[in-house]
């Protein structure tokens, strides 16, 4: 599987750049037509196979899919992981209400590309290493995007987290005067 485009990679980056928007289309359709080709899913995590067949539904939707990643692929890779890990939480939450592990993503696409009434099989959920391949995102950025979902609502974690001096105790002067503060904002709103 080296023999795919990376065009999110890092090493790529400059190359990125010089690339028209068409071409970078273009790269994206076929580095989805290799995915959408296997019988089955390509284990991105493993890199072995996997018994579902989500990335079929890109035989029919590369164009709007391809569309999509190069936008994707414009974002920095703070906002791409915050996309992701967003998607990770959701995926999180339906899990833990469906009692499941799989199926739990959507194909991200663009919207002008695709006939409302085509739009049911995008409607299907897909695995983990169909969104992985999709985004161009390899095991241990995902890695890192589900240590993060798991800690915090960010990508980044803000401070030293282990720093006592990070955080105010509940009897602190500070955390009084602005309760007290509240306190005299919520009374206001209410009208007393």
């Amino acid at each position: 599987m080296n023999s795919l485009p990376k065009i999110n990679h890092q090493k790529c980056a400059k190359k990125q750049l010089k690339l028209s928007p068409d071409e970078k289309q273009d790269l994206f359709l076929n580095h989805l037509e290799i995915f959408a080709a296997h019988e089955v899913c390509y284990n991105v995590q493993g890199g072995a196979h996997r018994r579902c067949t989500c990335l079929h539904i890109l035989r029919d939707f590369q164009s709007a899919v391809a569309k999509w990643c190069v936008q994707f692929a414009e974002l920095n890779k703070t906002e791409q992981n915050q996309i992701v890990l967003d998607w990770v939480r959701y995926a999180t939450l339906l899990n833990s209400t469906k009692n499941t592990r799989t199926k739990c993503y959507l194909i991200p696409y663009h919207a002008n590309e695709v006939n409302n009434e085509a739009l049911e099989p995008l409607k299907e959920a897909v695995c983990t290493s169909a969104i992985m391949a999709v985004c161009g995102i390899g095991q241990e950025r995902w890695s890192n995007i589900i240590g993060h979902s798991k800690n915090s609502a960010t990508v980044k974690l803000h401070g030293y987290a282990k720093n006592s001096n990070a955080t105010i105790n509940s009897d602190s002067p500070v955390i009084r005067n602005l309760a007290k503060h509240f306190e005299k904002l919520e009374n206001m709103a209410e009208g007393q």
